[in-house]
């Protein structure tokens, strides 16, 4: 049985038994009318301000349940997201609490491997293609390699690729071995040799004479030499260092695609001769009849001998060469051929530094700096 009996009419009843007028209604009416309040406030309950009554019979507690499920039903729409649209906004809008921190963002499981899988060895092995364009070559292939080998092992944890046939396996591996290889070869062991041939000759000429730009002494003798690039690689910044046997008082460039530079690594020092009569000066300077050659020399009177002369070149263009000429010396006896030539030589190629040296090549012999020779 629904009783709608609001809170107010209770107040009345309670606030009438508890009044003065009270006193004016007989005692039996009095105390019948206290008595069904007392039932009535004993088998009610309060839903929503509205009095529920909570006795009856079946029918009675069926309509409160009813009821029950209703309210329930009402609360639950409330709280679900695609209904919220619909209610109010005061009611849909979840109450904000200020001072919590927003979701976590996570990262892309591809953005996780790149920076925390495969940074160690691409760091590793970027370390190693920074020190092999170095003069530190040993140390950029250690790194270089070792970035590989980690790149390789991290690979054989990976669930996609453990999950692949063996077949497919073995043959993803022999082509990351090939790669390797081919890298290799062509950038970090691809061989940059070049060549030298030389002649050297005893040669008579008049007093006087001017042989390819250089004043000719009758102590000379000469030296003819070449420089080729057999590989089909640019030699960039070409500098090389010439020594023989002999003093090398002067060299100059006959012919090639490259103008090169040519200096001796100890120059003599500029000496000027003025004759004195009188204590007077006589005629212009560097003009007396007498033909000096100076010659460095040590504390204790041993002449100092240029050890080599310096060819600086733009580049060695790809299968060419470059022929020079120079003229020698030979301050302890009469002037003879030379028996042999020596040249170190630093440039770049493929993206890194090298440096080659043939050492003393004979006379006549065609000099490879990889270590090969024709006599």
């Amino acid at each position: 049985m629904r009783v709608f009996v609001n809170r107010s009419v209770v107040g009345v009843g309670c606030g009438f038994l508890n009044s003065k007028d009270a006193f004016l209604v007989p005692r039996p009416r009095t105390y019948m009318f206290s008595v069904l309040t007392a039932i009535l406030l004993r088998h009610t309950r309060v839903y929503d301000g509205v009095l529920m009554s909570t006795g009856g019979n079946s029918h009675q507690r069926a309509i409160e349940r009813a009821e029950k499920e209703r309210l329930n039903k009402d609360q639950t729409l409330r709280k679900r997201p695609e209904t919220q649209q619909q209610l109010p906004k005061s009611i849909s809008s979840p109450i904000k609490k200020s001072g919590r921190p927003g979701p976590k963002q996570k990262r892309s499981k591809l953005l996780e491997y790149a920076i925390i899988r495969m940074g160690v060895p691409f760091a590793v092995s970027t370390t190693g293609v920074f020190l092999v364009s170095t003069s530190l070559f040993p140390y950029g292939v250690f790194f270089f390699y070792l970035g590989l080998a980690l790149f390789a092992i991290d690979l054989q944890y990976e669930n996609s690729f453990r999950g692949l046939r063996p077949r497919i396996r073995t043959i993803l591996v022999v082509l990351y071995l090939a790669i390797i290889a081919a890298v290799s070869h062509v950038w970090i062991f691809r061989p940059a040799p070049f060549e030298v041939t030389a002649s050297s000759t005893i040669p008579q000429y008049g007093p006087n004479s001017v042989i390819d730009g250089i004043e000719w002494d009758p102590n000379y003798s000469d030296l003819h030499f070449s420089i080729k690039n057999l590989t089909g690689m640019d030699y960039d910044g070409f500098d090389a260092e010439i020594s023989t046997d002999l003093i090398i008082t002067e060299i100059r460039q006959l012919r090639g695609l490259s103008e090169c530079k040519v200096e001796s690594s100890n120059p003599s020092p500029e000496v000027h001769v003025q004759r004195i009569e009188g204590g007077q000066p006589v005629g212009p300077v560097d003009s007396a009849p007498e033909k000096y050659k100076v010659i460095p020399a040590d504390r204790a009177g041993r002449p100092i001998f240029p050890k080599f002369y310096r060819i600086r070149c733009e580049k060695l263009p790809a299968t060419s060469q470059l022929d020079f000429t120079g003229a020698l010396g030979n301050v302890t006896g009469s002037p003879r051929a030379a028996n042999w030539v020596s040249v170190t030589a630093k440039f770049q190629t493929s993206g890194r530094n090298r440096t080659e040296t043939i050492s003393q090549c004979s006379i006549g012999a065609a000099c490879r700096s990889d270590g090969s020779r024709q006599d």
